[in-house]
């Protein structure tokens, strides 16, 4: 039985969810410490979600609300839970546990590894959009931009609508005000 808990610093389970962030995810996607440690205890909009499959931590979403969505900043399992079953699992409990269109990030087609992931999401209900160019800003402190794919759980996302989400999860997310989309 899957159960979720939204978590501080001060949780037990805080140094669990953070080893498992800092395995899952290079630095230059996923910030540095001190960010995260702000968001997860002063920033109302963010959400540090751990999940559980009876008492043992399983995986994670880092996820923000923006206006009439969800934004999964980070969603991760641990490496010793992967192909379990746990991923659709985890995911499928937080789409039903949110009333709201979600969004997030993946790596672009480029690998077996990559189209394997963006696979995942789709089997789950998620629509990737290929052609609509996004790049992930560097994170404050970080020099390095990433291309990325967007993907999207209900609602209507539109070209319009994706780069008016886009650029509020620049405000917001990577605090920034760069505009990636003259590039």
């Amino acid at each position: 039985m899957i159960r979720m808990e939204e978590i501080s610093t001060e949780s037990v389970h805080y140094s669990w969810l953070e080893a498992c962030w800092k395995n899952a995810f290079p630095e230059s996607e996923r910030g540095n410490e001190t960010m995260q440690h702000f968001n997860v205890d002063c920033e109302d909009r963010f959400h540090c979600t751990l999940f559980f499959d009876k008492q043992k931590p399983i995986g994670f979403i880092n996820w923000w609300v923006i206006e009439d969505f969800r934004y999964i900043e980070h969603f991760a399992i641990a490496s010793q839970f992967r192909n379990c079953g746990y991923g659709s699992q985890v995911l499928s409990h937080f789409i039903r546990c949110s009333s709201h269109p979600i969004i997030l990030e993946v790596e672009l087609p480029n690998s077996d590894q990559a189209i394997k992931r963006i696979n995942f999401y789709e089997r789950i209900g998620f629509k990737g959009h290929p052609k609509f160019k996004y790049i992930q800003p560097p994170y404050p402190g970080s020099e390095i931009e990433v291309p990325l794919m967007l993907m999207t759980y209900g609602g209507i996302f539109s070209k319009a609508r994706l780069k008016d989400l886009v650029i509020a999860m620049y405000t917001m997310v990577y605090r920034t005000e760069v505009d990636y989309f003259s590039k």
